[in-house]
């Protein structure tokens, strides 16, 4: 006889016909449920009339779960149904644990073929094998499990998509700890009787239980470890033009920037607005923070025809630097991607994407906007080329601009420290005419580059006391700017 649940906090009863419309089922399906003991029996007030509850409504919902969601045949699911009471709350419960949805190879159950030979014959290289084992992921043993395959065949596809084997080597040891917590507890609360067999299946299924609930709350950590990176990307964004020097009027006077501009001025008059030198002029100026002077010398390189491309995309960073987005959106237009691959053009569309990003604020997805950024950065960093001595500082100082700018995303690297400690070396040994730059304003502004870079990556990787000379040099070569303001914060503190 089934045992029908008391239909206790029912919020109404309804007849068959409002079943179907509340359940989504139809009528022949419901009769069948019934039949087959699915479902409890329906509450009788006379002999003619059939009412049904809110149980029975959710019951049919969570046979349907159990139809799609696992392999148990309506009978089982009946039998399930049965045991629990016709209590959807307890079924629903399960049901999202996983109780009725076994993996194929989870079992901890020794006495199964988990650990015997494999019958599947995959051939990995010995030394991928031997590799594995040096890490501590496969045991000496000399023929593979079927365990050892699946776990050769993951790590495989791991380091197909770039992951290191030390994460999993690192992850193994912890693993080991967690499994000896788990089975002593499960020794303590779950007993091995004198019917083993039953002990483990037993054991089976609180593993199951507790794989889950490990794989759904280091899920849930990793979602707010992501978030935490993505506001903190908003943040980073919104400040990514401190990544650009901004000389301050100290500068200007101790280094003679305008007498340096002048002198620019009658150079190109000279030797006219399609030299090299005009394109360095053009290039320093933006760097220098004359903005005025480098868009009057874009200009009039543009009306004589002379290399569009560098031209343009000079003066599209000048204009973003002052935040005129609207006039630096129209310089992007004459930008062809697939023509140009200098330094200035991955510079332009870098810092007007990052500076538009910012104008918005909580308007923009600043996620995607740092996303595309990164992406350009990384193409840039096996693109870029340069034409002259200032464009080889620039693409030497790529790599370790784009660890400052996506800190979140690039860690810092040894080949991007290496670049700045030769960038540092290079200028910090010869004079500007030694380096064919412009002017030893120039060169002393790739000195505060590479310092300030240096400085904080080697602080990203908690080498605060090499950092330190770093910053000690910035604030000797420009106290007033942007870098060297960061910089006595840094060492005050």
């Amino acid at each position: 006889m089934v045992k029908r649940a008391e239909l206790s906090g029912a919020a109404g009863h309804y007849r068959i016909s409002e079943l179907v419309e509340k359940s989504g089922a139809t009528r022949e399906m419901i009769k069948y449920y019934l039949r087959d003991n699915l479902l409890p029996p329906a509450i009788k007030p006379r002999p003619n009339l059939a009412l049904y509850s809110d149980q029975h409504v959710q019951l049919i919902a969570v046979i349907q779960r159990l139809q799609k969601q696992t392999r148990l045949s309506l009978t089982q699911i009946a039998e399930i149904i049965a045991e629990q009471d016709y209590d959807p709350r307890r079924l629903e419960i399960q049901l999202l644990s996983g109780k009725f949805s076994r993996q194929h190879g989870g079992t901890i159950n020794p006495l199964k073929d988990g650990q015997s030979p494999s019958q599947r014959g995959l051939n990995f290289s010995v030394q991928f094998v031997a590799e594995l084992r040096e890490y501590g992921l496969l045991r000496d043993d000399e023929v593979m499990s079927a365990d050892d395959e699946n776990i050769a065949s993951l790590l495989w596809n791991a380091r197909e998509i770039g992951l290191s084997l030390s994460l999993f080597s690192e992850a193994h040891k912890s693993l080991v700890s967690l499994a000896e917590l788990q089975i002593n507890s499960l020794i303590k609360t779950l007993p091995v009787t004198g019917d083993f067999s039953k002990s483990i299946v037993n054991h089976e299924e609180a593993d199951q239980l507790f794989n889950r609930w490990l794989i759904t709350d280091k899920t849930q950590i990793l979602r707010h470890k992501y978030q935490q990176i993505l506001d903190d990307t908003e943040r980073d964004m919104a400040h990514s033009v401190e990544a650009i020097y901004i000389p301050s009027a100290v500068f200007y006077k101790r280094f003679g920037v305008g007498n340096d501009i002048a002198n620019w001025q009658s150079s190109v008059r000279e030797s006219g607005t399609g030299s090299h030198r005009a394109q360095e002029y053009a290039a320093a100026a933006v760097m220098l923070a004359d903005y005025e002077y480098a868009v009057e010398l874009c200009d009039a390189s543009l009306a004589a025809g002379n290399d569009p491309q560098h031209f343009w995309a000079v003066k599209c960073v000048a204009f973003t630097m002052q935040k005129r987005m609207a006039d630096a959106g129209e310089c992007l237009k004459h930008l062809k991607s697939t023509a140009e691959n200098s330094i200035w053009f991955f510079t332009a569309r870098l810092l007007y994407l990052l500076l538009q990003g910012a104008e918005l604020g909580a308007i923009s997805d600043a996620s995607k906007t740092m996303g595309e950024a990164l992406l350009l950065y990384q193409r840039a960093m096996s693109e870029c080329s340069a034409g002259n001595a200032m464009e080889e500082l620039d693409v030497k100082l790529l790599r370790g601009r784009a660890c400052v700018m996506f800190s979140q995303w690039l860690p810092p690297d040894q080949q991007a420290v290496e670049s700045l400690r030769e960038i540092v070396e290079i200028v910090g040994s010869a004079s500007a005419a030694e380096l064919s730059l412009p002017s030893e304003a120039v060169r002393v502004m790739y000195q505060i580059y590479g310092h300030y870079y240096l400085a904080k990556l080697l602080d990203a990787t908690d080498e605060s006391p090499q950092a330190r000379q770093h910053y000690e040099k910035v604030m000797l070569l420009d106290p007033a700017s942007n870098f060297g303001e960061y910089a006595y914060l840094r060492l005050a503190e």
